[in-house]
């Protein structure tokens, strides 16, 4: 009986420890959206200040339109050749590792061009986000082409 009672509180115990860990999990998963939509802004808009704000000082993007690996300053440097407009989004998809540490995942759809050249009109992209310094910034992002339905 007292190992029934024992088993039965450790198990309670564990259940309403889960439930504080999925409440801080939203409050991160919530914050770390709006980073998102946020950033995804910028570069729709081509707004410097809040694509420097919103990636890590090591951030590396890598996607079709690129054709290789760039950083932030790399994509700065870039901003004036994107003419991105995103059509459709699935609703994102987020993986908590760390209390700092977010993994997002999400189907895109664009219209525009990068230097001229169309981008993918449908991709699928993860990113990698990080707490710095109190705020949540891209440190990774990266697309995969996925084919029309």
């Amino acid at each position: 009986m007292v190992k029934a009672f024992f088993a039965l509180a450790i198990i309670l115990a564990l259940n309403l420890s889960a439930e504080r860990v999925s409440a801080a999990d939203k409050d991160i998963i919530d914050a770390v959206i709006a980073a998102d939509k946020a950033l995804n802004d910028a570069f729709v808009i081509l707004d410097r200040k809040a694509l420097k704000e919103l990636t890590a000082p090591d951030h590396v993007a890598v996607t079709p339109s690129y054709g290789r690996p760039m950083n932030t300053q790399e994509q700065l440097d870039t901003l004036a050749d994107i003419k991105l407009k995103i059509t459709s989004s699935s609703e994102p998809k987020v993986t908590v590792l760390a209390p700092n540490a977010v993994l997002l995942e999400q189907e895109k759809s664009y219209s525009g061009t990068f230097e001229g050249k169309p981008i993918p009109s449908r991709v699928y992209s993860t990113a990698v986000w990080s707490k710095i310094d109190g705020q949540w910034r891209e440190r990774l992002y990266q697309e995969t082409v996925i084919r029309q339905p």
